[in-house]
């Protein structure tokens, strides 16, 4: 009775030989879950289990997402930051760099002006900021 392969056992092995480096070079040249050429790109995918320890990261859609080992799930995508109406600068002081020599009336006033003026606009920023939810 003849044997159902015609060569001879030294033939066979190197086939398998071959073939198991072939397999092995596959594997080792396969297409990752992850690339990071440009960036980390993560394709999205269902909700993987939670791990036993740390966690994942993975994508839903376009939404980036952290699984911890208790299996929440939490957004890395960041609020948008809110920002505050803008607040027109003070103008110069109407009273002046230097102060006159003696009393004057109407240096006085206007040294009130320019601290009611600089008043004025630090109560628009903190309510500005207040509106926008920007203060502690």
């Amino acid at each position: 009775m003849a044997l159902p392969y015609q060569r001879g056992l030294e033939d066979r092995i190197a086939d398998l030989e071959r073939q198991v480096q072939q397999l092995f070079s596959s594997i080792q040249n396969r297409q990752g879950i992850t690339s990071a050429s440009a960036g980390l790109v993560i394709p999205p995918r269902s909700t993987p289990p939670a791990p036993d320890s740390g966690g994942h990261i993975y994508a839903s859609g376009t939404e980036p997402y952290w699984m911890d080992s208790s299996g929440a799930s939490y957004t890395l995508k960041s609020e948008p930051f809110p920002i505050a109406a803008r607040t027109e600068i003070v103008p110069n002081m109407t009273a002046g760099a230097t102060a006159p020599g003696s009393y004057d009336q109407n240096y006085i006033e206007r040294l009130r002006e320019d601290v009611r003026a600089t008043r004025e606009a630090v109560n628009e920023t903190i309510n500005n900021d207040r509106a926008a939810g920007q203060t502690f």
